[in-house]
């Protein structure tokens, strides 16, 4: 078996571990994977999925969940 690769929806940025990426993203229904390579951008994807299952589970609200991802990618993107 091989080992999970982490990889992160081109579209919507959901991140997941897997052997292959999936047909199509479960949050979006994207269909384009990007290989997260460094640990920083792992732990960015793990982060976001966190977000993104309190969002499903409606323990965080729209707006609250498209506020966290802003911050998240604005942080991210001064960041490095």
């Amino acid at each position: 078996m091989s080992a999970a690769e982490s990889l992160r929806c081109a579209d919507c940025g959901y991140g997941i571990a897997r052997t292959s990426p999936p047909e199509r993203c479960p949050m979006c229904g994207g269909l384009h994977w990007t290989p997260l390579s460094t640990p920083q951008e792992r732990e960015r994807a793990d982060q976001e999925a966190s977000l993104h299952e309190l969002h499903e589970m409606k323990l965080l609200s729209d707006l609250e969940f498209q506020i966290e991802l802003a911050a998240r990618a604005s942080s991210a993107a001064a960041a490095g």
